[in-house]
């Protein structure tokens, strides 16, 4: 958490940090949501994040367990408890967008023991890996995008953010 709140000071915006106990002001006077990942999946935290996910209508990029946050919330499947995987490796971009920009294939940073196995039916396949076949998804109707990895970690993934930021948010200096 701490890494991906230095980037986003990077980007010299505005923004609000909070967890699910705290009760967040209405949505529409933000740009965006980022759900960040963690280490444990809760089904408290789930509920509070699912009834964000589902009432909004600004973008949404969930990082890692967010990214499992916004699978689950629309009828994905998502599997715990794997040999932990940690390092560094390859992503191809499947289709062009606009997260991704006109990168071909990003360097993704990973160090967690679960994933997504069952793509939910509205959502696309934007990357994939030799981990995971749904490394970058998104919704097909709604401005929802995740990553299976950890954008924050590395310059790749700061374009990435910047590309959520900036493109999708529309967010401005």
């Amino acid at each position: 958490m701490r890494t991906l709140l230095v980037r986003l000071r990077e980007f010299r915006i505005k923004f609000r940090v909070s967890d699910f106990y705290n009760t967040l002001p209405k949505f529409s006077r933000y740009n965006g949501i980022i759900l960040s990942g963690g280490s444990t999946f809760v089904d408290e935290r789930f509920k509070f994040i699912k009834g964000i996910i589902e009432k909004t209508n600004i973008p949404v990029l969930g990082i890692c367990l967010g990214n499992e946050y916004i699978a689950k919330t629309f009828g994905g499947k998502t599997i715990h408890n794997l040999p932990e995987a940690e390092g560094f490796f390859d992503v191809s971009i499947l289709k062009p967008n606009d997260l991704t920009g006109d990168m071909k294939i990003l360097r993704a940073m990973d160090c967690h023991d679960h994933k997504i196995i069952e793509l939910p039916k509205d959502f696309e396949i934007l990357g994939a890996s030799m981990y995971s076949r749904y490394d970058i998804i998104k919704h097909k109707k709604k401005p929802i995008y995740g990553v299976q990895f950890h954008p924050e970690n590395n310059e790749t993934g700061k374009k990435i953010m910047e590309n959520f930021l900036r493109k999708i948010c529309k967010e401005t200096q």
